[in-house]
């Protein structure tokens, strides 16, 4: 399970439940196998269904955190189609594969300003990100979510969702979500989510979702030719604990994980790290929250 968003101050996690504790003797759990996708669903169905409750009490974060998202975005788009425009000059000896002169089997990175065909939130909850970035920059926007009551709030963007920008909600915990074969999205966005699932989760989370991106092939050996052009983006708390582990939050049961975990669970799922950001402007009692934008190696 895993519902979107969760803002936590540096006092509500205890830091007791930290893996450094953990590690001290054998009797004690591994953080995230403390999680339990059953009390997670009760702590947010007993939440409100607006960006307050969505936010943990803070809901006036969300205007600085969507433009740091939408700012962290632009740069992303910035750097990829530069990185393919160098790589994709054309020499002497090379030739066009088709009359236009484009390959249209690689195709070339939407312009910066130019809006995304297919983006998908995970672990959506109301749809506060879908509203206030996701919808700005791209066509259609598909929501995952387990509760539907969250869901339900769309409705009110009913005009949206009948010119199809609301795309598929799926009712589903990340951790069980499955995406159908031939879907393909431009951005996978999972903020304040993937710290619901057990790192297995996250890992397999992760592979599935990344033969989902924008220009992955399933049936290409070459890793050229599968090269994405999409990417899978993570927008997380990070945990301050004094050695740098992990700490489990038993009210929401979450894990707030350290940099170096995420950064092992995004190798051990095969991905790499394009470009990372740490969120500025966030009240100084809140966790230090960092964005992650990844491709497949």
């Amino acid at each position: 399970m895993a519902t979107t968003d969760d803002v936590h101050t540096q006092s509500d996690l205890n830091p007791a439940s930290s893996e450094h504790a953990n590690n001290l003797g054998n009797s004690l759990p591994t953080t995230d196998s403390q999680i339990s996708h059953s009390q997670q669903i009760s702590y947010w169905d007993a939440q409100t269904a607006d960006v307050d409750g969505m936010l943990g009490g803070y809901p006036q974060v969300s205007r600085i955190d969507l433009q740091g998202s939408k700012n962290f975005i632009a740069k992303v788009r910035r750097l990829t189609r530069i990185s393919h425009e160098t790589n994709s000059s054309p020499s002497s000896t090379t030739k066009p594969s088709s009359a236009s002169g484009k390959d249209s089997a690689n195709p070339t990175p939407p312009k910066t300003n130019t809006k995304l065909n297919r983006v998908l939130e995970g672990g959506a909850g109301i749809g506060r990100i879908t509203t206030g970035l996701l919808l700005n920059i791209a066509q259609t926007v598909d929501v995952v979510e387990p509760l539907k009551k969250f869901t339900d709030v769309l409705a009110q963007y009913r005009p949206t969702a009948e010119q199809g920008r609301i795309g598929q909600i799926f009712n589903s915990g990340l951790e069980s979500w499955n995406p159908a074969p031939d879907c393909r999205y431009d951005i996978i966005w999972n903020q304040w989510c993937l710290n619901h699932l057990t790192d297995k989760q996250v890992v397999e989370y992760l592979q599935r979702t990344s033969k989902t991106l924008t220009g992955y092939k399933p049936d290409s050996n070459s890793e050229k030719d599968n090269e994405t052009l999409g990417w899978i983006m993570v927008k997380e708390n990070l945990s301050t604990d004094d050695w740098g582990e992990d700490i489990f939050d038993d009210a929401d049961s979450s894990v707030t994980r350290s940099d170096r975990k995420w950064k092992a669970l995004f190798e051990e799922a095969g991905l790499k790290i394009i470009k990372m950001e740490l969120q500025s402007g966030f009240p100084k009692s809140l966790y230090p929250v960092k964005m992650y934008a990844l491709r497949p190696k």
